[in-house]
């Protein structure tokens, strides 16, 4: 009977994992959604829900080159909005809550909205004009925000309709974190600068404001090299979604069309970051914390005429084809905003097996406020030490003074806040030219914690390549404890990156058996996770471009002859050809309907997924019906033999 309980409640879990298919077409200034993929729209597009099975979505977006370079932009954000809408809303609920907990606030301040707005008022005015190949692409990414805007409230109901301001924040992620203390302490209220000043300074705040660890490798061999780099943020923000970009444009100095990238719901860039793009770039960054007041000051606070970081890294994507081009490009227009080191890897400059590196393989920018550093890493670290870490700290000694963090270091026990001595650092002196040996070993390192037996972790959870903030107890005497930590691990290598594929996994590490992480928990019961599994232990899996956009893609008859070029058979869905009757007869052939199968008797895929649901639902209130009436009748049956036993002793 228990194994008969079980199975019902399994079988909803059978019915997970939809694609979603779309197309949309421009026409009289005005933009179309219609089901399926037509290759003739301006754009076309996949999107695959399998959160509930992989930890994230998958989403693959392609332009055609009939239009301009800004339609065809509008028309990919617009299908990205249309097609995702439901996740859009899910993780703007969940960043959003998450955000205003962390500044114990019920909105976003106002101070932050103006800045935001004067920002806005100073793109919309170079986008009127714009003169130079950066800043037009600048402009198109502007279109494919835009896009999404409007792509998303066409099909949002009326209760998650969400505003210009509201996607433009959700765009911005990664450049709040240094905003948000910036517009304070450019106010003239005294006790608003004040407690900007103690957050940036504060030990918690900065904890958790400390993101991602990153690694290149080179075999000693040179007959491989890997590229990795692990998200730090909290776990309430873990709507995920791989996405791949296939975008026609010409001209505005456009070299890049195709990119795929880690990222969430409704965003025009990886946020992580981590990119691979068709010009054989592998880019990714760590983020900085700033410790020195004055930087925000001086090139931030009253700062708006600038472009932000999420709007110059996907336009620096498309516009580079060398990591010397890409860094020489992302600090102009400095907003002093999700200050990063960047490391961009050129695998055109890569040839497998050749004992010698060239120069230009490796190219790192570190950005703060008001300074960078430039330089090509090949020689000093590839060559003479296989590997190049990146670890949330400048390697810059300039840089690294100049950001505050060189006297924070100083003030700091056991190296928290430093580079050279950092955990992560003496944890990669130790162990990457020993333990990474091949691409396996290259992932597990990756996702390495072994704060309990590892010297170098000191006891502390959060301070290895995949950290585990909510697993600390207790840090320098104080309570630390928080649901932040490693989101995921992508990882890509040579060949890999040269068919632009990367491996991902996406859960909280769980390295040598350290527990799941489990949303709903005490202590971290009140975080939102809106449209998350509860319990993350997903694995690898590949990440390809491309594959969401084949016939077999389409998970039901529905989907499938809405897109041209597919017919339902036997089940699945295939390429249809009149002359090939190899999957099938022709008589069994669907093409423009779908009566033979459950889904003649739905409307569309959205309920398809409400019908399972609801038998879904059903199923779970019978088996529990039938737990209930089984314990019920051992009751019964219990206390019909206690009466029996009383009346037997009584005799």
């Amino acid at each position: 009977m228990k194994f008969f309980i079980y199975f019902l409640l399994l079988i909803p879990f059978t019915f997970c994992g939809s694609t979603y298919q779309g197309s949309v077409f421009y026409s009289e200034g005005k933009y179309k959604f219609v089901e399926g993929i037509d290759q003739t729209a301006t754009s076309f597009g996949s999107y695959q829900d399998v959160i509930m099975e992989l930890g994230t979505d998958k989403l693959q977006i392609q332009t055609t080159s009939g239009e301009s370079n800004t339609i065809q932009m509008h028309a990919a954000g617009y299908l990205e909005g249309y097609l995702t809408q439901k996740h859009i809303w899910n993780y703007h609920v969940n960043y959003k809550k998450g955000w205003l907990d962390d500044f114990e606030t019920e909105d976003w301040p106002s101070e932050l909205i103006d800045w935001m707005n004067l920002n806005i008022k100073f793109v919309d005015k170079q986008c009127e004009a714009p003169t130079t190949d950066l800043t037009k692409q600048f402009c198109l990414t502007r279109e494919q925000y835009l896009g999404i805007l409007e792509g998303y409230n066409a099909v949002a109901p009326d209760d998650e309709k969400i505003d210009a301001m509201e996607l433009w924040l959700m765009q911005s992620a990664g450049d709040l974190d240094d905003l948000s203390i910036a517009v304070f302490l450019g106010s003239e209220d005294q006790q608003k600068r004040d407690m900007a000043i103690q957050k940036l300074h504060s030990d918690e705040w900065q904890d958790i404001h400390h993101h991602c660890s990153g690694l290149v490798r080179v075999l000693p061999d040179h007959s491989d090299i890997f590229f990795a780099q692990v998200t730090w943020s909290t776990y309430g923000s873990m709507n995920r979604m791989m996405k791949t970009y296939h975008f026609s444009l010409e001209n505005d100095g456009t070299k890049a069309n195709q990119v795929v990238f880690s990222s969430y719901p409704g965003t025009v860039f990886s946020v992580d970051d981590f990119y691979i793009t068709d010009q054989n770039l592998c880019v990714l960054e760590t983020t900085f914390n700033i410790f020195n007041d004055s930087l925000y000051e001086e090139f931030v606070s009253h700062n708006t005429d600038t472009f932000l970081t999420w709007m110059r890294f996907p336009s620096i994507n498309r516009i580079s084809d060398s990591g010397k081009e890409w860094t020489e490009n992302m600090h102009v227009y400095n907003s002093g905003t999700y200050n990063n080191q960047y490391l961009v890897l050129d695998l055109k400059k890569f040839e497998p097996n050749n004992p010698e590196l060239q120069d230009d393989l490796l190219w790192v920018l570190e950005l703060i406020p008001g300074h960078y550093s430039i330089g090509d890493k090949t020689q000093e670290w590839l060559v003479d030490k296989k590997w190049y870490p990146s670890i949330n700290a400048p390697e810059n000694t300039t840089i690294f003074t100049i950001s505050g963090q060189k006297q924070k270091d100083k003030d700091t026990p056991t190296g928290y806040w430093s580079y050279s001595n950092s955990s992560r650092m003496l944890i990669m002196e130790r162990d990457v030219s020993k333990k990474i040996v091949d691409f396996q070993t290259f992932q597990d390192f990756m996702r390495f914690n072994d704060y309990k037996n590892d010297q170098y972790s000191y006891g502390d959870p959060a301070r290895s390549i995949s950290s585990r903030y909510d697993l600390r107890t207790t840090l320098d005497g104080e309570y630390r404890k928080k649901p932040f930590g490693s989101q995921d691990a992508k990882c890509t290598s040579y060949k890999r990156a040269l068919d632009l594929e990367f491996e991902v996994v996406v859960s909280p590490t769980y390295y040598n058996d350290m527990p799941y992480w489990e949303f709903g928990e005490t202590p971290f019961e009140n975080v939102s996770w809106l449209g998350l599994p509860k319990v993350w232990n997903f694995d690898w899996f590949t990440f390809k471009p491309n594959e969401l956009l084949t016939c077999e893609s389409n998970t039901d008859c529905y989907s499938c002859i809405s897109s041209k070029g597919c017919g339902w058979c036997q089940g699945k869905c295939y390429d249809y050809d009149p002359d090939d009757n190899s999957q099938c007869t022709e008589s069994a052939w669907y093409l423009t309907t779908c009566s033979h199968t459950l889904k003649d008797n739905l409307d569309n895929s959205s309920n398809l997924k409400l019908f399972f649901g609801l038998l879904s639902a059903v199923i779970v209130v019978i088996a529990i019906l039938v737990v209930i009436f089984i314990r019920k009748a051992k009751k019964k049956k219990y206390n019909t033999l206690q009466e029996v036993n009383i009346e037997s002793q009584s005799d």
